[in-house]
């Protein structure tokens, strides 16, 4: 089983099931270009903003003491190794809109740093293939399609227009394509450093693997690829 990370906005939009691809850039050693990093059928758990909430920061008895106010309510406690030693307490996500705050501030730890005790979303590779990062994005197509699928919010007036994506609709002769296109720029370049966008950002269209994925249950992951 693979990480894979996501920012806050692009986790929501896999929880609403608006997101079912991903584009990352194909990396290269030299003039060689390295394998893809999923492959069809990879299962994957994804990492993202979060935090963990110690049973004793909360005050209450329980999780389920009724207070709907504690961040831990309605939740069973988890063990995590801390710097306090083994500690109870509960995992909560940026993506769900809760601020944990301790007295020095928010606690939120980045991305990167999340063990894979803490994952709550699985998914599981369909397609994986290589193309320029604009090519899909504006095809005479459907481009507009291709844009909900990576997540960016698409007008009503457009779903109904382009249907389930194989009607041949231009986009192109749409205004409203601008700003979910503009959209995209801006959540991919946002993903890349500034000394690095004249290489890798929008403008330069570099190769990237499209990759499209399923979501699948925390059971499902752990029956197909044990967790430990």
């Amino acid at each position: 089983m693979k990480p894979i990370l996501f920012n806050t906005e692009m986790v929501q939009a896999i929880q609403e099931g608006r997101k079912t691809v991903t584009r990352r850039l194909v990396k290269s050693c030299g003039h060689t270009v390295k394998r893809t990093p999923y492959a069809v059928g990879d299962l994957l758990w994804v990492r993202e903003s979060w935090a963990f909430w110690p049973c004793i920061t909360c005050g209450e008895p329980c999780a389920n003491s009724g207070n709907d106010s504690n961040p831990m309510y309605g939740k069973a406690p988890e063990t995590m190794e801390t710097a306090d030693g083994m500690t109870d307490g509960c995992f909560l996500y940026r993506a769900d809109g809760e601020e944990p705050v301790f007295s020095g501030g928010h606690i939120w730890r980045p991305s990167i740093h999340m063990p894979r005790q803490a994952a709550r979303i699985f998914l599981r590779v369909t397609e994986v293939f290589p193309e320029r990062l604009q090519e899909s994005i504006d095809e005479a197509g459907v481009p507009m399609w291709e844009l909900g699928a990576e997540g960016i919010p698409i007008y009503e007036q457009c779903r109904a227009c382009i249907g389930d994506g194989r009607e041949n609709r231009n986009c192109r002769e749409c205004k409203r394509y601008d700003q979910p296109r503009w959209e995209f720029s801006r959540l991919w370049d946002g993903t890349i450093r500034k000394d690095r966008r004249k290489a890798e950002g929008w403008a330069a269209n570099p190769w990237v693997w499209v990759v499209r994925f399923e979501r699948v249950s925390r059971e499902e992951a752990r029956a197909a690829l044990p967790m430990e």
